[in-house]
Order: structure tokens, then C-alpha cells, then sequence
């Protein structure tokens, strides 16, 4: 079996190298290709992050539809229903969670599972203690809907004698931007293994997320990470995050709107706490939760 994973190369996706290793290891072939490209002819699976995909379908293909969030404001529900309307019906659709299932309602009904995000399983390995490298350390999207400035602002006021680590990508804008604040460093994008090293390195790590639909309904993949390296995690207040607590444990520092609240004396006097069981979250058993691999099994 050949399976070709789609995509446009425009956002962060650990769950490919996730599924890489995961069907590498039963001896599945796979690959990864951009959305111009042309397919080669013993691809068995095309498996497209999804996007749009209106094209007729490869008729000796099996085709998979991957739905990582609904469509990002603005249009965001008119988008939605064009996917709806347009999109190539394939043999199998996955989604990250019931709430993006629902965002979507599909002209033709096909098979579905649930793939949520997850860790990779080395990461749950014991590290040394190391003295911190910085202060703070925030890994994700600097888009402008993110509304990353309103953190960044914080580190040229209250927080301007700390470090803040950003670790992401075309942050070339926003570096221009903040070129005066010594203390907010850019990376990235690095490898798994180096994010981690990172991760580690920083005294707190910040889950910012944008308080509104769909980003407050969406796993956190960088919460988990932070998690996983039992890092003091900062966050903002939001219903996966308050879920996630009740459901799973732990205590986080909220932001407060306006991050009022984020100072050097508040974040370090909080008691914190990261769940002390992380293997439910790796990728292997996110895969194998899902359902993915019996269906593709059947052919």
C-alpha cells in the first residue's frame, strides 16, 4: 500500500510525520506531496489535508478527506458550506473532533472517524533538570488572527526584564515589529526533537489561544507538548482548556483578557500541575483510537 499525503505546505503538520513512522512500521509506503503535484501511479491512498478539494476523484484511488479544524474566519461559515457543496466526496472523512465534524454539512454522507492531536511517545521519556534558558517560551501560529501582539505587548511593559521565546514561523513582520524589545527572541520552524530541547529550556510556557470560534474549540497540540515536558503552563481561559482540566486534571495559570494578570509575581507564586499520566495523548494511540487503520486494512 502507497499512501500520498496532500496538502498546500502552508501550516504546521506533526501529524504527518506522525502517520509516517505509525505505517512505515507495518511496512506501508508513504509519501508527501503538495497540491499541484502530479501523483504518482502506485499511490493506492490519496490522503489530502483538507482545504479544498473539487477535482473528479482518481478512480483506482482510495480517497480520504482530513478536517483539522473548520474554515478560518472571515466567511468562515460561508466557507464552510462551499466545502460542503464542492468538495470531492471521498471514501473516508476525519476530524479532529465532534466540533468540526459539525461545522461541515456534506452534500454526500461517507464514513467518518475522530483523530485527535497528540505527542510523540519519545517525548514522554525523563529529562535532566536544567537551569533555565528563558523566561517564557509561547510555540504556535503568529498569524494575525491569533492576536499575538496583545502578548508581545505585555513583554514590552510589565515583563520587558524577561525573555520570551517564540518558536514558529514567517514571523518576519512581527520580529520587524518588536526589533526594539531585546527580550523577545524568534526561532523556528525546527525539528521535533529540537522544540523539545526548547520546550525544557524555558521557565514558563504560554498557551495563547484567540478567545473565539474555532480556535477555543480546537485540541491544543502545543499544550500537550508543554504538558508532556511537565513545563509551568500559562494559558489563556477557554472551553477545551477548562475541559481538559476537568476531564484529565492539572492546574494552569488563566490569563486574565486584558493580561492584567500576567506578572512576574503572579506566574511564579501560582501552585501548578500537569497530568502525571501523558501516554493517552501520543500520536500512536491517537492513531489507533481512530478507526484509520481498520478501514484502510479492508482494502
Amino acid at each position: 500500500m502507497h499512501i500520498a499525503f496532500v496538502h498546500p505546505h502552508k501550516a504546521f503538520l506533526p501529524e504527518l510525520t506522525a502517520y509516517t513512522g505509525y505505517f512505515s512500521k507495518k511496512g506501508w509506503k508513504t509519501s508527501t506531496w503538495h497540491v499541484t503535484d502530479q501523483l504518482p501511479h502506485d499511490v493506492t491512498v490519496e490522503w489530502r489535508m483538507m482545504g479544498t478539494h473539487y477535482a473528479a476523484r482518481h478512480p483506482k484511488r482510495i480517497l480520504i478527506h482530513e478536517y483539522a479544524s473548520p474554515s478560518m474566519p472571515p466567511f468562515a461559515v460561508l466557507k464552510n458550506t462551499l466545502k460542503g457543496c464542492f468538495n470531492t466526496t471521498p471514501d473516508l472523512r476525519i476530524f479532529q473532533n465532534e466540533y468540526v465534524q459539525r461545522s461541515f454539512t456534506f452534500k454526500k454522507q461517507t464514513p467518518s472517524v475522530f483523530r485527535d492531536m497528540g505527542i510523540p511517545e519519545s517525548w514522554l521519556a525523563e529529562s535532566p533538570a536544567v537551569p533555565p534558558l528563558h523566561d517564557f517560551i509561547y510555540v504556535g501560529s503568529v498569524e494575525k488572527n491569533r492576536a499575538i501582539p496583545l502578548l508581545l505587548d505585555r513583554f514590552t511593559t510589565a515583563l520587558k526584564t524577561h525573555t520570551l521565546l517564540i518558536v514558529s514561523r514567517d514571523y518576519a513582520a512581527l520580529q520587524e515589529k518588536y526589533r526594539h524589545a531585546a527580550n523577545i527572541r524568534f526561532t523556528g520552524p525546527v525539528s521535533p526533537a529540537t522544540l523539545r530541547e526548547l520546550i525544557l529550556q524555558a521557565a514558563f510556557a504560554i498557551n495563547f489561544i484567540s478567545p473565539v470560534a474555532p480556535f477555543n474549540q480546537l485540541t491544543s497540540t502545543k499544550f500537550l507538548e508543554y504538558a508532556a515536558c511537565q513545563r509551568r503552563i500559562i494559558t489563556t481561559n477557554y472551553p477545551w482548556i477548562q475541559d481538559f482540566q476537568q476531564q484529565y486534571g492539572g492546574n494552569y495559570f488563566y490569563l486574565d483578557t486584558d493580561l492584567e494578570n500576567l506578572t512576574w509575581e503572579a506566574v511564579n507564586t501560582f501552585k501548578y500541575a500537569c497530568p502525571e499520566d501523558m501516554r493517552p495523548f501520543t500520536w500512536e494511540q491517537r492513531i489507533k483510537q481512530s478507526g484509520i487503520e481498520n478501514f484502510l486494512e479492508r482494502f
